[in-house]
């Protein structure tokens, strides 16, 4: 889990899909840490006090300097995303709130037995670990560089699909498909085909103009993917003749995706001006994704919400205080 509120569920993420999505690099476009000579050291997260200075206090509970260290390089092993961050020594009282958040929530959550999930989540973290940083013995050495074990990261599992269950509680399926019912644009995909005339080396008329021909042309029946081909200035889709399939209508600029879902299916619309210039549009299939496929992404956004209320609304009057030492 991170420190900023709306990133709190970005872990599952993380360790099920960013290390493969990322070619094994990390998240900060530096190679794996291992192998590296003195960069193979690894991060420093010593407070530079004793482990068992309390560094902060709350209801209920207080934070050792010992404790904290441990979060902070769990943390680096398991969000490679934020690894840039939870280094910065300026962002760690952020960092120790969101400990303080997780460990209240995990003391509310009780002992509700999510050992299978939490050991699904391991063995995915693993693998993909292992794939960052060259090899398990790599990966090995990295863990004993932080002072970390398995049992270390298996315990935070744990907690972490305790505090997933505990939110998951104020979470009911009746208000997702309420949500799901009044954002039906957001689930929305369409398959359209595309031309982009640029107004980067041309006049905002010339491109207007040339955009209304070609739609007069594929009016008269021409072949559309073969004038994307040659006119289009869009290098992600004009090889495939201004294809985009099945994509989130809300990838798209706002102008663009309104057309998108108000064009009538298999015609072209009048060109539609954006930042990029001047785009012909035809939509070839529009259809809004059924509740079951994306039930998880509201539940997720669902729970970030209850999160969020949390750290919000009832975190600020239980920290009592926070006395980390100055960063060096």
């Amino acid at each position: 889990m991170w420190p900023r509120k709306p990133m709190w569920t970005i872990l599952v993420l993380v360790v099920c899909t960013l290390f493969v999505l990322t070619g094994c690099a990390q998240s900060d476009g530096t190679e794996p840490t291992s192998g590296k000579g003195s960069e193979a050291e690894g991060p420093n997260f010593s407070l530079g006090v004793d482990a068992k200075q309390v560094v902060a206090r709350y209801a209920g509970g207080e934070v050792t300097a010992g404790e904290f260290e441990k979060y902070l390089a769990l943390q680096y092993v398991l969000n490679p995303l934020y690894r840039a961050v939870v280094t910065d020594p300026e962002s760690r009282e952020e960092v120790l709130r969101s400990y303080i958040a997780e460990t209240i929530l995990a003391g509310r959550a009780g002992n509700v037995d999510v050992q299978k999930e939490a050991d699904s989540l391991f063995q995915a973290w693993r693998q993909a670990f292992d794939q960052a940083e060259g090899s398990r013995k790599a990966a090995d050495q990295l863990l004993k560089r932080l002072n970390l074990t398995e049992d270390d990261v298996r315990d935070y599992l744990v907690r972490y699909k305790r505090i997933e269950t505990y939110l998951a509680g104020h979470v009911k399926d009746e208000d997702l498909r309420k949500r799901y019912a009044e954002r039906q644009n957001d689930f929305t995909v369409a398959t359209v085909r595309h031309i982009l005339i640029s107004t980067d080396g041309r006049s905002d008329e010339e491109a207007k103009k040339l955009a209304a021909e070609l739609v007069r042309r594929i009016q008269r029946g021409e072949d559309m993917a073969a004038l994307a081909k040659q006119y289009s200035d869009d290098p992600g889709s004009k090889e495939r003749g201004g294809v985009y399939e099945n994509a989130r209508v809300t990838e798209w600029v706002p102008e663009f995706q309104q057309a998108v879902l108000t064009q009538a299916v298999g015609k072209v619309g009048a060109p539609v001006k954006t930042a990029y210039g001047y785009h012909v549009i035809r939509v070839e299939k529009r259809e809004v994704l059924p509740f079951e496929k994306v039930h998880e992404e509201l539940r997720v956004e669902a729970l970030n919400e209850a999160y969020n209320r949390f750290y919000d609304k009832e975190l600020p009057k239980l920290i009592r205080e926070i006395t980390l030492p100055r960063a060096a």
